[in-house]
């Protein structure tokens, strides 16, 4: 069987346009139309597939429970791999109004979509691989507030549930029924455009950061301009109140921090505080270089500072960290922001090995490989600068 996404391409290919995205963006995508459902108490029909995962972190359990909450009607499909499949809202418990069902079509594992109909709001948002090109990090998504268009991917479902699960046949075509869309509300369709448009921003913000970032290493091996290179564009392409890179170890040779501060800040005391931070993270990294986030806790009791550090490892070894920190109480680290923070991070432990056989390359061409004493070369060199200096101070 077609997926959502073929499926509705198909029937309304005037309508929709595919949109490459990264996976993390999808996601992010997703949660937008969930919020429409949560910030609003729609009694709404909501029908959702989710990529399977093996582990999911806790945010995503809360999130099926709220949503099983506030929605008329809730119809999952989990795959029995998925750490989702755990969570079975519908076995045992008389206040649910959920329905999880087992997916059967494991070879699609990559489809993702959410449908919303309610009788003054309608949404859906579907995406699968794009299996034409070699990025596999970004998918084909359409999404659509139009009516007509989602009343055919319930039609489509409701076809899907008869021949996968025909023992909810009844039970989804009657909540259909009483959640048929029959308009959709300006003032919500509006709110969620709006995230939509800031998150495709957002996403095309990180990507030119990124590149940034690779044509500064690919351009230089002076390891210093790479490191404040990477700290500037990702304190401004995540808008955060600053952001520390450090590198040490036998690849450096020695201990090298750069940092960014927001324009509004940077003053010794902020600078002193990050350092001494980024001094006791990296001692605790170098023991356990794990990836770790601190969310804001919407805390009005004085500043709280939200943290996400990603260690950066090179062939299995600590070669130093990526931090960024915001002094946003309500920050809550999205997971396309953490991605972007991994990514640079894999940049810069490639950068740091590239400046350390540059430096062995030099090191190799100005002595002699047998007594390490410096070569004709190196005196060379030497004599050229001291001249040069000597003309300088004539």
């Amino acid at each position: 069987m077609y997926s959502l996404y073929h499926s509705l391409l198909a029937q309304h290919s005037r309508q929709l346009t595919p949109v490459s995205c990264a996976g993390s963006t999808i996601a992010q995508l997703q949660r937008y139309f969930e919020d429409v459902v949560l910030e609003n108490n729609l009694a709404a029909l909501v029908v959702e597939s989710l990529p399977a995962a093996a582990v999911r972190p806790p945010r995503d359990f809360t999130r099926i429970k709220e949503l099983d909450q506030a929605a008329k009607n809730l119809f999952l499909w989990v795959s029995p791999q998925d750490a989702l499949s755990s969570l079975v809202l519908s076995r045992g418990k008389e206040n649910t109004k959920s329905v999880v069902f087992e997916r059967t079509d494991l070879d699609k594992t990559y489809e993702r979509f959410v449908v919303i109909a309610d009788s003054r709001f309608s949404a859906l948002l579907a995406s699968v691989k794009n299996e034409d090109s070699d990025d596999t990090s970004r998918d084909l998504v359409i999404w659509t507030f139009e009516p007509d268009v989602v009343y055919s991917a319930l039609e489509y479902l409701m076809a899907r549930v008869t021949a996968e699960h025909s023992f909810y046949s009844n039970a989804f075509s009657k909540a259909v029924r009483t959640s048929m869309p029959k308009a959709t509300s300006l003032q919500l369709t509006l709110g969620v455009t709006t995230k939509l448009a800031r998150l495709l921003q957002e996403q095309a913000e990180r990507e030119i950061a990124v590149n940034r970032l690779a044509t500064a290493i690919r351009n230089s091996l002076e390891l210093d301009s790479v490191l404040q290179t990477a700290a500037d564009e990702v304190g401004r392409a995540l808008n955060v109140h600053s952001c520390a890179v450090r590198v040490e170890g036998a690849l450096v040779g020695r201990q090298m921090t750069t940092s960014y501060f927001r324009r509004d800040l940077g003053d010794d005391a902020a600078r002193a505080l990050l350092l001494t931070d980024v001094d006791s993270i990296s001692e605790r990294l170098s023991a356990s270089p794990q990836a770790y986030v601190v969310d804001g806790d919407n805390s009005q009791n004085g500043p709280v500072l939200a943290d996400a550090v990603v260690p950066l490892i090179y062939q299995g070894s600590f070669v130093g960290l990526l931090l960024v920190r915001s002094d946003d109480a309500s920050r809550i680290w999205a997971e396309n922001e953490l991605l972007l923070l991994h990514t640079v991070a894999d940049q810069l432990a490639v950068a740091v090995n590239q400046a350390h056989l540059f430096a062995q390359m030099q090191q190799q061409a100005l002595t002699d490989g047998l007594t390490g004493c410096y070569n004709r070369r190196s005196f060379e060199l030497q004599l050229e600068r001291d001249l040069h200096l000597a003309t300088r101070m004539r």
